[in-house]
């Protein structure tokens, strides 16, 4: 497992059912846990996969050069 953002998810996956058996928490505040910590980290996976893709901030993302072939030499 490399994925940061899915070790921290499973880290308060299991920091918020120890609550729960702990008796600190009901189910529903167990389940607003879920819905935020896997909410966010849906939304930054796609976020990555999106930026990956697009290639934001190395100089590849849609200028006129990659439209166009380098002027010719000579």
């Amino acid at each position: 497992m490399k994925s940061r953002k899915f070790i921290a998810a499973i880290v308060l996956f299991i920091a918020s059912t120890a609550f729960v058996f702990a008796g600190h928490t009901e189910f529903s505040g167990w389940a607003d846990m879920m819905k935020w910590v896997f909410g966010i980290y849906a939304v930054g996976n796609v976020g990555e996969h999106t930026a990956n893709k697009i290639k934001i901030g190395n100089g590849h993302n849609g200028t006129a050069g990659d439209k166009f072939p380098p002027p010719e030499k000579g």
